[in-house]
């Protein structure tokens, strides 16, 4: 497989688990459900922490991946930027 198609596959996957993470985690928050007007709408909680907490772990996975694969670049831009 091509880095770059590698790269944009762990670019594409941190963004679609970022989309996960946030959106269940304003779920789960009561100051939103209140402040949106969804308060009185029944929320399967169980399964938005389940989806939350394992694309947490998948999203992690990611980042892992990308800061390995762009470790070059991220050292050469700190010594450019620290001069």
């Amino acid at each position: 497989m091509q880095r770059n198609t590698l790269r944009f596959g762990i670019d594409s996957g941190m963004i679609v688990t970022f989309l996960l993470v946030f959106i269940t985690g304003m779920l789960k928050m009561p100051e939103f459900l209140a402040l949106s007007g969804f308060s009185g709408m029944v929320v399967p909680m169980s399964r938005i922490t389940l989806i939350h907490d394992r694309s947490g772990v998948v999203f992690g996975v990611f980042v892992i991946l990308h800061f390995a694969l762009n470790a070059k670049q991220l050292v050469a831009m700190g010594k450019k930027l620290l001069r």
